[in-house]
């Protein structure tokens, strides 16, 4: 039996030793409930082989009986020991907790309230304190056994230095446990687990309610939690953390988002734009570009034929923040707007919305790439300039209502853009599919003849912005 258990040990770490790490990432990306299941094996392989071991330690012996004075001193050891661990264990959580609380959000502490694995342990721990304390009181006494079932103090004994050992081994599962909540990752997509539909509709139905009557309270919110961890992250200037936050709010948008609710995209949007806000104030350009590449990702899929949310009036409160954003001198962010624009555009156009949604996207981009051009961002300028051409291809080509006005104003921007490029020797050339070839020429030949009607400025920065037929 000795041998049997060596072998498994043996057997156990060979395993382990094969590409442990990519093992290890992937176990700890497995979870049950919310824990990952590499700490539940590391404790079942902890537990099975000690329990093997001290079995056939029993089992050796001819006679296995103890004293009770030895009972009583490994019970009273083992009961005090226990004690002491779980007061200590205690301690240190809420230490943890304490920390997490004031280093993003006290809303986290919800996250340890409901982690089963810390209260399974101290429920675990009490019974076995209790249990000791029970066999210590039964030592040398008499009792009746009404049910005439007689049980073996040395069964006892063993019961308990067994429950002892499996206590000890949960510590490991626990610490573990612990250390992964410590994780801003962690945190936020346990958090996540909240931003459901039905919570986020329960939300905005409250603020509906409170706005009738001020005596009615306002539920949690769900995106808040996340949104407190993003504004500690801004002021450590934790990049990783933020990203990580915005990038699961976008994610849990568009999977919860719905085509009859408009106030759900409309909710996370609001959110999007306050962390592009935060970002703003914080002067932190990498994290305002997040905000807004992820804040055009939801109107994306708003302007989707999968949903159909979007209107003018998301474009307009989206231009208004990308263009102070753009006036406050942030280039990055501005560039991510300036593709978000594009595709949004190419969105409205294949799925046919409103003029009104249309050219307020088309006017956002090009008085966009306006700005870009007086502020002498080249590159922002050299991606608008390409969205222009490709957007004016596929109106020129298309049978879109208010096909002229549009192309027209389009080819206005695309004009102006040019005349700075061509100071500056840069030009753009766009992916245009074969097929498109002849409506770009087409659409080619419109931005010449504007920009030959467009008065050269002696300056390359001073730039008029076009005057379309149709005012937004």
């Amino acid at each position: 039996m000795c041998e049997a258990v060596v072998l498994y040990g043996i057997i156990v770490i060979l395993v382990c030793m094969q590409n442990w790490k990519e093992k290890a990432s992937e176990l700890g990306q497995w979870e049950i409930k919310g824990v990952p299941i590499l700490y539940p094996i590391l404790f079942i392989t902890l537990l099975i082989p000690i329990l093997f071991w001290n079995v056939e330690n029993i089992r050796c012996f001819d006679d296995f009986t103890i004293a009770d004075n030895s009972a009583r001193y490994l019970l009273s050891a083992l009961v005090q020991s226990l004690a002491a661990i779980i007061a200590i264990v205690v301690t240190m959580t809420l230490v943890a907790v304490q920390f997490t609380a004031s280093a993003y959000s006290p809303r986290v502490i919800d996250i340890f309230k409901k982690d089963w694995v810390m209260w399974l342990l101290l429920v675990w721990y009490g019974l076995l304190i209790f249990f000791g304390l029970f066999v210590l009181e039964t030592i040398g006494g008499k009792y009746q056994n009404l049910s005439h079932w007689s049980v073996s103090l040395e069964f006892c004994v063993f019961l308990a230095y067994s429950m002892g050992v499996a206590a000890f081994a949960g510590l490991f599962w626990h610490i573990g446990n612990v250390i992964n909540l410590l994780k801003p990752e962690n945190i936020i997509n346990r958090l996540s687990e909240y931003m459901t539909k039905e919570n986020i509709s329960k939300y905005i139905k409250s603020l509906d309610e409170h706005k009738a009557g001020r005596t009615r309270p306002i539920e949690v919110d769900p995106v808040q939690p996340i949104e407190d961890i993003i504004c500690s992250s801004l002021s450590k200037h934790d990049f990783t953390t933020i990203r990580s936050g915005i990038n699961v709010i976008t994610n849990r948008a568009i999977d919860v988002m719905d085509q009859n609710e408009y106030k759900i995209s409309e909710y996370f949007c609001g959110h999007l734009e306050r962390i592009g806000k935060l970002a703003v104030n914080s002067g932190d350009d990498e994290s305002a570009a997040e905000g807004i590449k992820n804040w055009g990702d939801v109107l994306k899929e708003m302007a989707g034929e999968k949903y159909d949310l979007i209107s003018h009036i998301d474009i307009l409160a989206f231009k208004s923040f990308v263009m102070s954003v753009a006036k406050e001198g942030f280039m990055h962010a501005t560039s991510c707007a300036a593709v978000s624009f594009g595709e949004i555009t190419k969105i409205v156009i294949n799925t046919e919305k409103d003029y009104l949604t249309l050219t307020s996207s088309l006017c956002a981009l090009g008085k966009l790439g306006i700005l870009a051009a007086e502020k002498n961002w080249d590159g922002v300028v050299l991606g608008v300039h390409g969205s222009l051409l490709q957007i004016g291809t596929a109106l020129t080509g298309g049978s879109i209502r208010y096909k002229n006005e549009l192309c027209r104003e389009t080819a206005c921007y695309c004009a102006q853009l040019e005349i700075f490029l061509e100071k500056i020797d840069m030009k753009c050339t766009p992916l245009i599919k074969p097929e498109d070839q002849k409506s770009f020429n087409e659409f080619k030949k419109l931005c010449e003849n504007l920009k030959n009607q467009e008065p050269k400025s002696q300056n390359k920065n001073e730039f008029s912005t076009p005057s379309p037929q149709f005012n937004t």
